[in-house]
């Protein structure tokens, strides 16, 4: 086994949440050098950037949609008919049972997540992600281990590294969805048991995305640059101090940590055996430090595979119910549109004119979130030749579901992944309040989405395959005390390891029902702050690294 240089930190991942890691650390200690592993290629030109970025994708993204499939990796697949082929001619071979083309034999189809997927690639799921990044409601979602004040902080710094802004997109589709939908709520009776309040209403959905003019789709200056590992590591490569100090390794899986004693109090990792896909060949790495930052199912995964298996690895899964369709604009709607040329109706849209993202947020008497948006992940929409992709607005209608210990993610002693990883096995059923909320939820989305226009046919309200939000959570949750029920401390260090951090949407340990992305980012920097300080940062101290992003776009 060859092993390679030892940096001071090693970070297994190079998704949002490990390049946090990465340049809060070299950020705010100048002694570190940190090294990332990915099992995925590299691509694009540069680490990690969002492929919707590419010319042909801006004008269509209904032709994203394929190129997503293609990326992500289902966890758990279960062979329909348990494999058997009733109109297979009788002379070829038959399996006997569904253990093949990585079709898992021991899942419980009435269990499995079936829509829970993953990426292999430099930039993990950011190369592929939507870029919607609201903040949590502060008490319905966000957890309490962290105080108001800090909350605050981080997630400054969070939405700085992913480029947030609500104003990309405020062209004619979004102010049309966003006054449907807000007259839809204002119509509701008094004693409706889901209003929308004034304090969080109808609004722009916040995107991690920048325009690069002023235009929409379709106009030169309109493109989109919507953010990925690229733009969080800019800053980084960008400066002469931290740039040498970093190291990004594609190709690479981390199959194991190796421990210098059984895991108890005070114990260590010493290195990291990984599988070198373009030597073929085995290497050990050192370090100091080691973070995981591989997801909720991947960092589980490595740990369970490396006998780090604490009682609440896996456990308290939580996944967000989705429902969503296809609305089509009606006439009434489509003739209020105008242009500067006095254009009216659909001649007034730009051939691929910018489409809505709108967001109605969690609260108090609302326990679900609406995204309108348009989401590449889960359904591949009818081309230009069938419907006016002009016309079509997507709705998704996000749940909450409590975190209940029993239901976990397993791994196989048998059964290995398409990387020769032990196999994920899901036990998943959703708690019966979430499920009564998940049913008054696909109620009301039906509703509103006919205050738009007609369904589309094929897109009726339906809900998502579970796990298709790929918003899985909790697996290993973060918790003020190791009384069995959480894996890692409140600065996502794991109980009994000194030098292990685990990041990620994982150790986010309450339900929510936003994106998670934004605040696994921001626990991210709260946990490299303190790794690279030895403490917790001061205010000031994360003020610092939202100026560093601001000096980086100043001088772009």
């Amino acid at each position: 086994m060859e092993s390679a240089q030892k940096p001071d930190v090693l970070i297994v991942g190079t998704g949002p949440v490990g390049a946090t890691y990465a340049r809060v650390l070299l950020k705010l200690n100048s002694n570190i050098k940190v090294t990332m592993v990915d099992a995925g290629a590299k691509l694009s030109e540069e680490h990690g950037e969002h492929l919707r970025n590419s010319r042909v994708y801006q004008d269509n993204w209904n032709t994203f949609a394929d190129t997503v499939t293609a990326s992500v990796q289902p966890f758990s697949r279960v062979a329909e008919g348990g494999g058997y082929q009733e109109t297979l001619d009788k002379t070829a071979f038959q399996h006997r049972k569904s253990d093949f083309n990585f079709y898992n034999p021991e899942q419980d189809p009435r269990k499995n997540l079936s829509g829970a997927a993953g990426a292999y690639a430099v930039g993990g799921m950011s190369t592929l992600w939507t870029c919607a990044v609201p903040r949590p409601h502060p008490r319905m979602e966000r957890s309490d281990l962290i105080n108001d004040g800090e909350w605050g902080d981080l997630f400054e710094v969070a939405e700085s590294f992913l480029r947030k802004s609500s104003e990309e997109f405020n062209f004619q589709r979004q102010k049309v969805t966003k006054k449907a939908l807000k007259d839809f709520f204002d119509r509701r009776s008094e004693d409706y048991p889901f209003p929308v309040p004034a304090d969080y209403p109808v609004q722009n959905l916040p995107m991690a995305a920048r325009r690069r003019g002023r235009g929409e789709f379709g106009a030169e200056d309109g493109y989109v640059k919507w953010t990925g590992v690229d733009d969080i590591l800019a800053p980084v490569w960008a400066d002469e101090n931290t740039r040498d100090r970093l190291t990004i390794l594609s190709e690479r899986l981390v199959t194991r940590l190796n421990t210098d004693k059984p895991q108890q109090s005070g114990s260590r990792i010493v290195s990291a055996d990984v599988q070198n896909f373009n030597t073929l060949r085995s290497e050990r790495i050192e370090a100091d430090k080691f973070i995981v930052a591989t997801g909720p199912i991947f960092g589980p995964q490595l740990l369970w595979n490396s006998r780090i298996r604490h009682n609440a690895l896996g456990r308290y899964l939580n996944d967000q119910p989705v429902a969503s369709c296809f609305a089509v604009l009606s006439e009434d709607i489509v003739g209020s549109f105008r242009d500067d040329e006095g254009h009216a109706g659909i001649d007034a849209l730009a051939p691929n004119a910018a489409e809505p993202q709108v967001w109605v947020p969690v609260s108090e008497k609302r326990p679900w979130h609406v995204q309108v948006h348009q989401d590449p992940i889960n359904f591949t929409t009818p081309g230009p030749e069938l419907v006016d992709q002009r016309l079509l607005v997507f709705l998704q209608w996000f749940g909450m579901a409590e975190p209940l210990a029993e239901n976990r993610v397993t791994f196989s002693k048998e059964n290995t992944d398409l990387m020769g990883m032990p196999q994920p096995i899901f036990e998943y059923t959703m708690p019966d309040k979430a499920a009564q909320r998940a049913h008054r939820m696909i109620g009301e989305l039906a509703e509103a989405s006919l205050s738009l226009g007609g369904w589309l046919p094929g897109q009726l309200p339906q809900f998502e395959p579970p796990g298709s939000s790929l918003h899985l959570q909790s697996t290993t949750r973060m918790g003020a005390n190791d009384h069995g029920d959480s894996v890692v401390d409140v600065n996502s260090r794991h109980w009994g390891f000194e030098n292990l951090a685990v990041g990620g949407i994982n150790v986010i340990p309450t339900a929510t029902a936003c994106n998670p992305t934004p605040t696994g980012v921001a626990i991210a920097v709260k946990s490299a702050a303190h790794m690279a300080l030895g403490r917790d940062a001061t205010g000031e101290e994360y003020q610092k690294l939202t100026e560093t992003e601001a000096n980086a776009e100043g001088t772009a």
